[in-house]
């Protein structure tokens, strides 16, 4: 009998621990490609973030984030007076302003989200979700303000320009869709977008409000436990 019972035991023990368990904990980066609306170029554009997120309901989590985001579109001679004048002067017409049009901004942000997972299972999660936390941001512009050109020749002459900077931090919120799959019983791969509107009341950056704000597409690697 006892040895009835000590196999009875052994082969419910073997089923339980063979049985996968949906884990609910998940610690991810994300990769990806922001897009600021308020620029002009969008160029050199990255992104990264560190996430951990807790499924502790089954259509529910939370999850704490870090978040980098760049835009750089200076040209590699910006620095060199000299280069940057020939540029310049080598331009036709109005097509020095738009080709000048460039801008640098990066920003940090630290927040949370909140999910509702509508799959949530052992191999998928996807979900809606809405941000909250605080920014910090600096951001530059160059632009050419006033030219003189010969209009039958479209030849610069002579142009004046200016270099904005400035820097503010504020509250953001932001919507979001986030969809991952489990690779293995441990490691996830995924797709996180994303939106992050600041919270500026009337701040404006050469007379273009918000420039903070950006839409972003990451790839998430993860692991749960």
């Amino acid at each position: 009998m006892k040895v009835l019972l000590f196999f009875i035991f052994l082969f419910k023990s073997t089923i339980f621990s063979c049985q996968e368990i949906n884990k609910r904990k998940v610690i991810f980066v994300t990769i990806g490609k922001p897009w600021y609306p308020d620029l002009n170029k969008n160029l050199n554009t990255f992104s990264v973030s560190v996430n951990f997120q807790n499924r502790f309901a089954e259509n529910f989590a939370y999850e704490p984030f870090y978040t980098f985001a760049k835009s750089n579109s200076y040209p590699v001679f910006f620095n060199d007076k000299i280069k940057l004048k020939r540029y310049l002067l080598s331009q036709k017409g109005y097509s020095i302003i738009s080709n000048s049009a460039w801008s640098d901004i990066y920003t940090h942000s630290l927040g949370a989200k909140i999910h509702y997972a509508f799959i949530n299972n052992k191999k998928w999660f996807f979900s809606f979700n809405f941000s909250l936390g605080y920014f910090f941001s600096k951001a530059s512009i160059f632009e050419v303000e006033d030219f003189n050109y010969n209009p039958q020749t479209e030849e610069i002459y002579s142009y004046e320009s200016s270099l904005l900077e400035d820097s503010f931090s504020s509250f953001f919120i932001g919507p979001g869709i986030q969809t991952n799959y489990s690779l293995t019983k441990n490691y996830i791969i995924g797709l996180d977008l994303n939106a992050h509107f600041s919270q500026l009341s009337d701040k404006k950056f050469n007379s273009t409000p918000e420039i903070p704000n950006y839409y972003n597409i990451a790839i998430i690697f993860g692991i749960k436990f």
